[in-house]
């Protein structure tokens, strides 16, 4: 995963980097997408995925990072079997410009009983997910969502700004089980799309400790095929994407707990609605540092480097 930075003039007094070249990275971090279903007479239920947590490391340089992590089953539910993913997340934190793009593709799911103690396996259930969304930062020169969600810029002051964007995201669902007589649902094909707009503010406290949240929220048409009948339908339904953080950061480090929820409505009635429910939870650590003899090859970014000769 990497993170780069576009070229736009900013206010120095509201937004600030490290004078540090390098850096170093540990974080700890969950994500997961569930399958949420609510009626009038039922309350929640929610198929989960049973996916230990991560461990990571990063190498920062400029304004580019690489970084890798692992899963451990111990990490995990030990009493229920590992389910099968592939959870791959890009994101571009520019300074005008935001995009996270979604590779997601997980079979395996529980559904917990009332008491939270009980549980039933759908092992054939399986999610696909695959898309991106994106925001234009109109008060760029002082906010900088960078600063609270990839860290490599510095929040100076209290600042926010107003986002306006889209998505577009292609979903499946198959071997959809009938585990309760209110919810009528079917093996589906969902393409996703349409406009959202929302708020990003960013509160700096005691000088280097910050508080990011944003939220937007759109309305999608989706263009829907049941897989069993082959039928298609038209529907609109709303999305919601949020994210909040809280942390330290300086020239030299970064202590940071950020976590992001993004609701797709595949179904909206007053009688049903169902959703995938995308969640990311990060608990990292960042060094930042000078080496007494600069590494030639890192003297560009990954996006320089990337660019043929």
């Amino acid at each position: 995963m990497c993170f780069l930075k576009t070229v736009a003039q900013t206010d120095s007094t509201y937004i600030g980097k490290s004078n540090k070249m390098y850096g170093a990275k540990l974080f700890f971090t969950q994500a997961s997408l569930a399958l949420n279903y609510t009626s009038e007479r039922m309350k929640d239920q929610v198929f989960e995925p049973n996916k230990p947590a991560s461990i990571g490391i990063g190498f920062l340089w400029k304004n580019s990072e690489l970084s890798y992590s692992q899963s451990f089953s111990s990490l995990g539910d030990r009493e229920r079997k590992k389910s099968k993913t592939f959870d791959f997340r890009y994101n571009y934190y520019g300074e005008r410009l935001l995009i996270d793009f979604y590779l997601q593709n997980y079979k395996g799911f529980y559904l917990l009983g009332e008491n939270k103690k009980t549980y039933e396996a759908f092992p054939d259930l399986q999610i696909s997910m695959y898309g991106v969304s994106g925001q234009y930062v109109f008060n760029h020169k002082k906010y900088s969502f960078a600063a609270t969600n990839s860290f490599n810029k510095i929040q100076l002051k209290s600042a926010g700004s107003l986002l306006v964007g889209g998505n577009i995201f292609y979903s499946k669902t198959q071997n959809i089980p009938l585990f309760n007589a209110e919810i009528q649902d079917y093996d589906k094909r969902l393409i996703s799309f349409g406009p959202a707009i929302g708020y990003g503010h960013n509160f700096v406290f005691f000088k280097h400790y910050f508080i990011g949240i944003s939220a937007l929220i759109g309305i999608n048409g989706n263009l829907e095929k049941n897989l069993l009948t082959r039928k298609t339908n038209f529907l609109i339904t709303p999305d919601i994407q949020s994210k909040f953080s809280i942390g330290y950061s300086d020239e030299t480090w970064t202590f940071a707990l950020a976590t992001s929820i993004n609701s797709l409505f595949m179904s909206y009635s007053d009688s049903q609605q169902s959703n995938l429910f995308n969640t990311k939870l990060m608990l990292t650590a960042t060094k930042r540092f000078n080496l007494k003899k600069e590494i030639p090859f890192l003297k560009k970014d990954l996006i320089n480097l990337l660019k043929p000769n």
